[in-house]
């Protein structure tokens, strides 16, 4: 039956504490015996070395179980951690089962979960364990490591360690043949070995639990850059929307600093900077690649943007948006060179952004470029990814991309569509393109 993540988490903490409970109950007991044979009047004979060598395989044996149970149960509580943070509500026990034949299982909103590295997964926890306690194994993230898996595989060293004190140097009497130490010490060096080849297949690098992540490895991604402003003492990617300012002939620029005025007026367009942010990093959570993220110089709304020097290019507040939600993103950073870095004064455009992308793409050996813009972008993107193409490329809408991945998107994304800005920009994308298109001007007849 279904039940909730919460619950349980909190159902699979009480039976990894009761587990290690009845592990330290039955440790206690093992020793006792072994002090007690160690101890008494059977020590020095051939059947009391044998059953302290019984009583340490029992040791060892009962390490060895627990250790599994303890891995068992951590990979439980990290699974329905996993499972709490993508917001599913009910997890079926046939999803568990699943994860732990398969090492991976699909949830009902169609997110793969997996073994991923800890580094990877997003933390909820102010301060890991291995910051409160600096000594403690890097692999232990929580206490859950640390007394379900790191504590019997401790003892389990300890018993084994056991056996050679017990074994080397001692000779043993069978039947009035006395048998030399090495064959004993031999089979501790081997249980030794097995143990180590055990311990580090069951727990080491120790996996967490995280949403499964497919490697991209022959794609680039290019996020267009569609405006960046100066606000609250940063610069930041351009919202949905804004106020543009307009050249004589018409030409709308992105404006570096926000310009008050009614968002359903004509002088309303679409921004865009932050929409392709979002949308490349709903991507990237889904498969992993590199990626680049306003590709070029400073555009021509960032010259003297403040009377003085000239603002940065997109490239640098677009990664820092992008590192906000996917911290491990591997960001190729802009590097002003190339046949079209358009240099000082000199207008950085879309097809100066595409050109740049598509010659590094063919420098780095990518075969395909995905190239990330607002949809009524998408056109002149396709232009002149075609007309400078050195590689494959797709080009696709930041807003299909959201509503596809993240549903909560699909208002915003109706808002915006529907706005008189997002009309503006279709109309003025259109006039451009028939300039590209329709470079030579016929007279009427």
């Amino acid at each position: 039956m279904p039940e909730h993540p919460s619950d349980r988490i909190s159902h699979e903490d009480t039976l990894l504490a009761s587990r290690v409970a009845a592990y330290l109950t039955a440790n206690a007991f093992v020793t006792i015996a072994f002090v007690t044979v160690s101890y008494g009047s059977l020590s020095t004979t051939t059947g009391g070395v044998i059953l302290e060598l019984a009583i340490v395989g029992l040791g060892v044996f009962l390490a060895f179980f627990f250790t599994a149970i303890g891995r068992r149960s951590v990979t439980a509580i990290r699974f329905y951690r996993a499972c709490a943070r993508e917001g599913i509500s009910d997890v079926p026990d046939s999803s568990l089962r699943e994860f732990f034949r398969d090492g991976r299982t699909k949830l009902d909103n169609g997110i793969t979960l997996g073994h991923v590295p800890s580094h990877q997964v997003t933390k909820t926890e102010t301060k890991s364990i291995g910051k409160s306690i600096p000594w403690i194994w890097r692999g232990a993230s929580s206490p859950n490591d640390v007394i379900g898996v790191l504590l019997p595989g401790c003892l389990a060293f300890f018993w084994v360690a056991v056996s050679f004190t017990i074994s080397w140097g001692s000779t043993f009497d069978l039947d009035k043949h006395v048998l030399p130490s090495w064959p004993f010490i031999g089979l501790s060096v081997l249980v030794v070995v097995l143990f180590l080849f055990l311990w580090m297949v069951s727990t080491w690098p120790l996996a967490d639990v995280g949403r499964e992540t497919k490697s991209d490895g022959g794609s680039l991604m290019a996020v267009l850059g569609r405006g960046i402003q100066y606000r609250v003492g940063k610069w930041l990617p351009s919202p949905d929307r804004e106020i543009c300012r307009r050249l004589s002939d018409g030409i709308p620029l992105h404006s570096a600093i926000p310009i008050p005025g009614d968002l359903d007026g004509p002088d309303a367009i679409v921004g865009g900077g932050q929409l392709n942010v979002e949308a490349a990093a709903a991507l990237l959570r889904q498969q992993r690649m590199s990626c680049v993220l306003g590709f070029a110089g400073p555009a021509p709304y960032l010259w003297h943007w403040n009377g003085g020097d000239d603002g940065p290019s997109e490239s640098g507040p677009m990664e820092a948006a992008l590192r906000m939600l996917v911290p491990d993103a591997e960001v190729l950073p802009w590097t002003p060179r190339g046949e079209f870095d358009p240099g000082p004064h000199s207008p950085s455009d879309t097809r100066v952004e595409v050109g740049n992308v598509m010659r590094l793409a063919e420098e780095r050996g990518y075969s395909r470029v995905r190239f990330i813009t607002i949809t009524p972008h998408v056109a002149r993107v396709a232009f002149w990814a075609q007309r400078l193409r050195r590689v494959d490329f797709t080009v696709e809408s930041s807003e299909s991309i959201l509503v596809a991945l993240s549903p909560a998107h699909a208002q915003r994304v109706y808002d915006l569509q529907s706005s008189s800005a997002y009309r503006t920009t279709v109309h003025d994308e259109r006039a451009g393109l028939e300039k590209l298109l329709l470079p030579i001007s016929y007279p009427s007849a």
